[in-house]
Protein backbone atom coordinates (compact mmCIF):
# COMPACT_ATOMS: atom_id res chain seq x y z
CA UNK A 1 0.00 0.00 0.00
CA UNK A 2 2.95 2.32 0.81
CA UNK A 3 4.20 1.38 -2.30
CA UNK A 4 1.47 2.20 -4.75
CA UNK A 5 0.77 5.58 -2.80
CA UNK A 6 4.60 6.69 -3.69
CA UNK A 7 4.17 5.61 -7.18
CA UNK A 8 0.84 8.00 -7.60
CA UNK A 9 3.28 11.17 -5.38
CA UNK A 10 5.38 10.17 -8.11
CA UNK A 11 3.49 10.22 -11.11
CA UNK A 12 1.65 13.53 -10.50
CA UNK A 13 4.91 15.47 -9.28
CA UNK A 14 5.51 14.58 -13.41
CA UNK A 15 2.33 15.27 -14.47
CA UNK A 16 2.58 18.71 -13.02
CA UNK A 17 6.31 19.11 -14.37
CA UNK A 18 4.56 18.31 -17.67
CA UNK A 19 1.80 20.79 -17.52
CA UNK A 20 4.44 23.64 -16.21
CA UNK A 21 6.70 22.81 -18.96
CA UNK A 22 3.42 22.65 -21.42
CA UNK A 23 2.10 26.32 -20.79
CA UNK A 24 5.99 27.77 -20.44
CA UNK A 25 6.30 26.45 -23.78
CA UNK A 26 2.54 27.83 -24.94
CA UNK A 27 3.88 31.39 -23.51
CA UNK A 28 6.35 31.39 -25.18
CA UNK A 29 5.17 30.80 -28.96
CA UNK A 30 2.25 33.59 -27.99
CA UNK A 31 2.81 36.37 -29.29
CA UNK A 32 3.89 39.91 -27.11
CA UNK A 33 0.97 41.81 -27.18
CA UNK A 34 -1.38 38.69 -26.01
CA UNK A 35 1.60 38.04 -23.43
CA UNK A 36 0.90 41.19 -21.94
CA UNK A 37 -2.89 41.14 -22.02
CA UNK A 38 -2.28 37.82 -19.98
CA UNK A 39 -0.39 39.31 -17.53
CA UNK A 40 -2.57 41.57 -16.73
CA UNK A 41 -5.40 39.72 -16.34
CA UNK A 42 -3.84 37.48 -14.48
CA UNK A 43 -2.13 40.23 -12.15
CA UNK A 44 -6.12 41.66 -11.92
CA UNK A 45 -7.51 38.94 -10.73
CA UNK A 46 -5.41 37.06 -8.17
CA UNK A 47 -2.82 39.62 -7.10
CA UNK A 48 -4.64 42.90 -6.90
CA UNK A 49 -7.43 41.67 -4.12
CA UNK A 50 -4.30 40.74 -1.93
CA UNK A 51 -2.44 43.68 -2.53
CA UNK A 52 -5.87 46.61 -1.90
CA UNK A 53 -5.75 45.02 1.76
CA UNK A 54 -1.88 45.33 1.97
CA UNK A 55 -1.76 48.76 0.63
CA UNK A 56 -4.53 49.72 3.42
CA UNK A 57 -2.01 48.56 6.14
CA UNK A 58 0.93 50.56 4.53
CA UNK A 59 -1.32 53.69 4.59
CA UNK A 60 -2.71 53.19 8.00
CA UNK A 61 0.87 52.39 8.93
CA UNK A 62 1.90 56.04 7.59
CA UNK A 63 -0.71 57.95 8.49
CA UNK A 64 -0.22 56.59 11.85
CA UNK A 65 4.00 57.67 11.15
CA UNK A 66 2.71 60.80 10.21
CA UNK A 67 0.64 61.32 12.77
CA UNK A 68 3.10 60.96 15.65
CA UNK A 69 5.68 63.14 14.06
CA UNK A 70 2.94 65.58 13.73
CA UNK A 71 2.24 65.80 17.40
CA UNK A 72 5.42 65.90 18.10
CA UNK A 73 6.61 68.86 15.79
CA UNK A 74 2.81 70.73 17.03
CA UNK A 75 4.09 70.11 20.96
CA UNK A 76 7.64 71.53 20.46
CA UNK A 77 6.19 74.76 18.56
CA UNK A 78 3.68 75.47 21.33
CA UNK A 79 7.00 75.14 23.87
CA UNK A 80 8.59 77.53 21.39
CA UNK A 81 5.58 79.54 21.28
CA UNK A 82 5.38 79.78 25.24
CA UNK A 83 8.88 80.55 25.33
CA UNK A 84 8.64 83.75 22.77
CA UNK A 85 5.53 84.81 24.79
CA UNK A 86 6.81 84.86 28.34
CA UNK A 87 10.39 86.27 27.12
CA UNK A 88 8.11 89.17 25.64
CA UNK A 89 6.03 89.35 28.75
CA UNK A 90 9.75 89.82 30.74
CA UNK A 91 10.80 92.08 27.99
CA UNK A 92 8.49 93.96 28.49
CA UNK A 93 8.93 94.13 32.31
CA UNK A 94 12.50 94.67 31.98
CA UNK A 95 11.45 97.74 30.34
CA UNK A 96 8.98 99.06 32.37
CA UNK A 97 11.33 98.32 35.32
CA UNK A 98 14.65 100.31 33.17
CA UNK A 99 11.92 103.36 33.36
CA UNK A 100 10.70 102.78 36.85
CA UNK A 101 14.37 103.22 37.98
CA UNK A 102 15.07 106.15 35.59
CA UNK A 103 12.11 107.90 37.29
CA UNK A 104 12.76 107.20 40.29
CA UNK A 105 16.07 107.99 42.38
CA UNK A 106 16.74 104.70 44.36
CA UNK A 107 19.39 102.45 44.21
CA UNK A 108 17.71 99.30 43.36
CA UNK A 109 18.80 95.36 42.72
CA UNK A 110 16.73 93.35 40.13
CA UNK A 111 16.19 89.75 41.27
CA UNK A 112 13.82 87.20 39.73
CA UNK A 113 11.28 84.95 40.94
CA UNK A 114 13.00 81.66 42.07
CA UNK A 115 10.15 79.66 43.76
CA UNK A 116 6.81 80.46 44.82
CA UNK A 117 4.20 78.87 46.45
CA UNK A 118 1.09 78.22 44.07
CA UNK A 119 -2.00 80.24 44.52
CA UNK A 120 -3.27 83.69 43.49
CA UNK A 121 -2.58 85.31 47.46
CA UNK A 122 0.65 83.92 47.79
CA UNK A 123 2.10 85.34 51.11
CA UNK A 124 5.64 84.61 50.57
CA UNK A 125 8.47 84.50 47.38
CA UNK A 126 12.27 83.63 46.98
CA UNK A 127 14.69 85.51 44.88
CA UNK A 128 17.68 84.68 43.54
CA UNK A 129 19.71 87.54 45.15
CA UNK A 130 21.22 87.48 48.74
CA UNK A 131 24.16 88.61 50.81
CA UNK A 132 26.61 88.45 47.88
CA UNK A 133 24.39 91.89 46.30
CA UNK A 134 24.35 93.59 49.68
CA UNK A 135 20.66 92.39 50.90
CA UNK A 136 19.33 92.86 54.18
CA UNK A 137 16.11 92.15 56.10
CA UNK A 138 13.66 94.87 55.58
CA UNK A 139 14.52 95.79 52.49
CA UNK A 140 11.19 96.83 50.38
CA UNK A 141 10.95 94.94 47.19
CA UNK A 142 8.64 96.57 44.48
CA UNK A 143 7.56 95.61 40.78
CA UNK A 144 5.88 97.41 37.90
CA UNK A 145 2.54 96.92 39.33
CA UNK A 146 3.85 98.46 42.52
CA UNK A 147 4.76 96.92 46.54
CA UNK A 148 5.23 93.79 46.50
CA UNK A 149 6.64 93.00 50.15
CA UNK A 150 9.85 93.38 52.25
CA UNK A 151 12.62 90.85 52.49
CA UNK A 152 12.05 88.77 55.60
CA UNK A 153 14.85 86.83 55.27
CA UNK A 154 18.35 86.72 53.47
CA UNK A 155 20.86 84.23 52.60
CA UNK A 156 23.89 83.09 50.14
CA UNK A 157 22.25 83.15 47.14
CA UNK A 158 18.26 83.85 47.89
CA UNK A 159 15.77 85.71 49.83
CA UNK A 160 12.53 85.42 51.44
CA UNK A 161 10.10 88.07 50.40
CA UNK A 162 7.20 88.95 52.80
CA UNK A 163 4.68 90.12 50.45
CA UNK A 164 1.62 92.23 50.68
CA UNK A 165 -0.55 89.24 51.14
CA UNK A 166 0.86 88.03 54.28
CA UNK A 167 -1.51 88.43 57.40
CA UNK A 168 1.36 90.18 59.23
CA UNK A 169 2.27 92.99 56.57
CA UNK A 170 1.30 96.06 57.17
CA UNK A 171 1.50 99.20 54.60
CA UNK A 172 0.58 102.70 55.32
CA UNK A 173 -1.67 104.08 52.49
CA UNK A 174 -2.99 107.31 51.26
CA UNK A 175 -5.75 107.64 49.09
CA UNK A 176 -4.72 110.11 46.10
CA UNK A 177 -7.80 111.91 45.50
CA UNK A 178 -9.31 112.89 49.14
CA UNK A 179 -5.68 112.20 51.43
CA UNK A 180 -7.76 109.86 53.42
CA UNK A 181 -4.99 108.00 55.62
CA UNK A 182 -5.33 104.41 56.78
CA UNK A 183 -3.43 100.60 56.42
CA UNK A 184 -3.90 97.93 54.31
CA UNK A 185 -3.23 94.53 55.50
CA UNK A 186 -4.98 90.97 54.27
CA UNK A 187 -7.84 88.94 55.73
CA UNK A 188 -8.22 85.64 54.22
CA UNK A 189 -11.98 85.82 54.88
CA UNK A 190 -12.00 89.53 53.07
CA UNK A 191 -8.87 89.71 50.58
CA UNK A 192 -6.80 93.22 51.35
CA UNK A 193 -8.40 96.01 52.90
CA UNK A 194 -7.90 99.57 54.21
CA UNK A 195 -7.88 99.63 57.84
CA UNK A 196 -8.31 102.35 60.55
CA UNK A 197 -10.60 104.50 58.55
CA UNK A 198 -12.50 106.73 60.14
CA UNK A 199 -16.31 106.86 60.38
CA UNK A 200 -17.64 108.79 57.14
CA UNK A 201 -14.23 109.57 55.18
CA UNK A 202 -14.74 110.82 51.71
CA UNK A 203 -13.39 107.59 50.30
CA UNK A 204 -14.89 106.05 47.49
CA UNK A 205 -14.94 103.09 44.96
CA UNK A 206 -12.38 103.55 42.32
CA UNK A 207 -10.25 105.61 44.34
CA UNK A 208 -6.51 104.94 43.61
CA UNK A 209 -4.21 103.99 47.16
CA UNK A 210 -0.86 104.27 47.29
CA UNK A 211 1.61 103.59 50.19
CA UNK A 212 2.07 106.95 52.14
CA UNK A 213 5.54 107.17 53.08
CA UNK A 214 4.43 108.02 57.06
CA UNK A 215 5.72 104.75 58.36
CA UNK A 216 9.62 105.55 57.61
CA UNK A 217 9.89 102.01 56.13
CA UNK A 218 7.97 101.94 53.10
CA UNK A 219 8.76 105.44 50.51
CA UNK A 220 5.65 107.11 49.06
CA UNK A 221 3.90 106.25 45.59
CA UNK A 222 4.36 102.84 44.87
CA UNK A 223 0.84 101.30 43.87
CA UNK A 224 -1.10 99.34 46.46
CA UNK A 225 -4.35 98.31 44.75
CA UNK A 226 -8.34 100.28 43.93
CA UNK A 227 -11.01 100.70 46.58
CA UNK A 228 -13.58 98.42 45.83
CA UNK A 229 -16.52 98.73 48.01
CA UNK A 230 -16.92 101.14 51.21
CA UNK A 231 -19.22 100.23 53.64
CA UNK A 232 -19.68 102.53 57.17
CA UNK A 233 -19.65 100.09 60.18
CA UNK A 234 -21.87 102.42 63.12
CA UNK A 235 -20.93 99.84 65.68
CA UNK A 236 -16.46 100.73 65.61
CA UNK A 237 -17.34 103.86 63.92
CA UNK A 238 -15.18 103.23 61.30
CA UNK A 239 -15.26 102.57 57.15
CA UNK A 240 -15.08 98.94 55.93
CA UNK A 241 -13.54 98.60 52.73
CA UNK A 242 -12.32 96.30 50.43
CA UNK A 243 -9.43 96.95 47.92
CA UNK A 244 -8.73 95.02 44.23
CA UNK A 245 -4.97 94.73 44.96
CA UNK A 246 -2.85 96.29 41.96
CA UNK A 247 -0.33 93.34 42.31
CA UNK A 248 -1.18 90.22 40.01
CA UNK A 249 1.63 87.24 41.55
CA UNK A 250 0.75 85.37 38.28
CA UNK A 251 2.56 88.21 36.04
CA UNK A 252 5.13 88.47 38.60
CA UNK A 253 9.19 87.72 37.17
CA UNK A 254 11.23 89.83 37.99
CA UNK A 255 11.28 92.43 41.34
CA UNK A 256 13.22 95.30 42.08
CA UNK A 257 14.78 95.41 46.08
CA UNK A 258 15.96 99.46 46.86
CA UNK A 259 18.95 99.03 48.36
CA UNK A 260 19.44 102.81 49.06
CA UNK A 261 18.83 106.16 47.40
CA UNK A 262 16.41 108.92 48.06
CA UNK A 263 12.86 109.03 48.50
CA UNK A 264 10.49 111.36 47.15
CA UNK A 265 8.63 113.99 49.39
CA UNK A 266 5.86 113.16 51.30
CA UNK A 267 2.42 114.39 50.22
CA UNK A 268 0.33 116.79 51.47
CA UNK A 269 -2.37 115.60 53.51
CA UNK A 270 -5.43 117.89 52.46
CA UNK A 271 -6.92 117.37 49.00
CA UNK A 272 -6.45 118.70 45.91
CA UNK A 273 -8.93 121.08 44.99
CA UNK A 274 -8.40 124.07 42.60
CA UNK A 275 -7.02 127.05 43.48
CA UNK A 276 -9.26 129.81 43.80
CA UNK A 277 -6.61 132.92 45.65
CA UNK A 278 -5.91 133.75 41.59
CA UNK A 279 -8.80 136.16 40.37
CA UNK A 280 -11.12 134.85 37.56
CA UNK A 281 -11.07 137.53 34.79
CA UNK A 282 -14.31 139.35 33.81
CA UNK A 283 -16.15 138.67 30.93
CA UNK A 284 -16.91 141.00 28.56
CA UNK A 285 -20.40 142.49 28.58
CA UNK A 286 -21.94 142.50 25.27
CA UNK A 287 -22.92 146.31 23.70
CA UNK A 288 -26.46 146.13 22.87
CA UNK A 289 -27.21 148.98 20.56
CA UNK A 290 -30.90 150.32 20.59
CA UNK A 291 -32.20 152.68 18.31
CA UNK A 292 -32.86 156.40 19.18
CA UNK A 293 -36.35 157.07 20.78
CA UNK A 294 -36.30 160.68 19.56
CA UNK A 295 -39.27 162.37 17.88
CA UNK A 296 -38.15 164.92 15.21
CA UNK A 297 -39.86 168.32 14.54
CA UNK A 298 -42.33 169.30 11.47
CA UNK A 299 -41.13 170.48 8.77
CA UNK A 300 -42.27 173.79 7.19
CA UNK A 301 -44.50 173.51 4.54
CA UNK A 302 -43.54 174.04 1.05
CA UNK A 303 -43.52 177.65 -0.25
CA UNK A 304 -44.49 176.77 -3.36
CA UNK A 305 -47.67 175.43 -2.56
CA UNK A 306 -46.89 172.07 -2.01
CA UNK A 307 -48.06 172.28 1.96
CA UNK A 308 -51.59 172.58 2.86
CA UNK A 309 -54.13 176.02 3.59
Amino acid sequence: MQSLTIKIWQRSEVAVLAACLLFGAVLLALPLSWKRTLGRSVVATIFAPLEKPLAQLRSLAASRRENRELRERLARQELEHAAMRRAAEENAQLREMLSLGKRWQYEMETAEIAARQPGTFVSELTIDRGREKNLAPGMVVISTMGLVGRLAQVDDGWSVVQTVFHPSFRASAIDVRSRVLGITRYRPDLGLILDRVPLHSDIRPGDTLVSSGYGGTIPYGLMLGVVEEVSPDQIHLCMDITVRPSLDIDRLFQVFVITGGKPPPLPSLAPEVPDTSVPKPKKAVPVIYRPSLTIRPAQPPDELGGGSP
